[in-house]
């Protein structure tokens, strides 16, 4: 999606409210029930010491959570958690996660061990 307009007529703002980041002065918004909205900063903050990987894997989607749950119950060795985060990894199908990353990142040129904090910015966004 693309939006376009002059600087200051609110381009910004209305990706934001989209994303459910701010609120509109007035009028309603309705997302369809279901619907994924993700919103990319203009300047992104990251921890400069993560991988490009890490970084990633690392984002604030449903299927990203679930994949860090269950290797946070597999690391503590909490058999009901490892269940619970297993069912849910499987009813997300976000098994691939990983490989569905190292894919994008490969055909993007971006060196996946890399740290943020060593990358230029072209190339951390292009990672991020």
């Amino acid at each position: 999606m693309a939006v376009v307009g002059p600087n200051g007529c609110g381009k910004s703002t209305l990706l934001k409210i989209l994303g459910g980041y701010d609120k509109a002065d007035d009028g309603n918004l309705q997302l369809r029930k279901g619907l994924n909205v993700s919103y990319l900063a203009q300047e992104a903050a990251f921890d400069e010491d993560k991988t490009v990987m890490e970084t990633v894997l690392a984002g604030d989607g449903e299927a990203a959570a679930a994949v860090r749950a269950y290797e946070k119950a597999t690391a503590e060795q909490d058999a009901d958690a490892i269940q619970a985060a297993v069912a849910n990894v499987e009813r997300l199908n976000a098994w691939g996660l990983q490989a569905d990353a190292r894919r994008v990142l490969e055909s993007l040129g971006c060196d996946m061990s890399a740290c943020i904090g060593d990358l230029s910015g072209g190339k951390r966004r292009r990672a991020t």
